[in-house]
């Protein structure tokens, strides 16, 4: 994944990157460092688990809306 990937799916999972970097419990500017030095493998990697946890989350939402009733059979 390159910087501008990295940016791109960071905008798509609407996290700025210095929410980013707190989640990840880093600096920002070290964060900001990888447009000159490379993003890191392992955040391609978790982007992608975030991503569906996040999808996971909606679907397990809607599934409780049932359990609880809220929504009418």
């Amino acid at each position: 994944m390159n910087y501008t990937d990295f940016s791109n799916k960071l905008k798509q999972l609407q996290i700025s990157k210095e929410e980013f970097a707190k989640m990840v419990d880093m600096n920002y500017h070290s964060v900001a460092n990888w447009k000159s030095k490379g993003v890191p493998y392992w955040v391609e990697v978790l982007l992608y688990h975030y991503e569906k946890s996040k999808n996971l989350d909606i679907i397990l939402n809607i599934i409780k809306q049932y359990n609880d009733g809220v929504v009418p059979l």
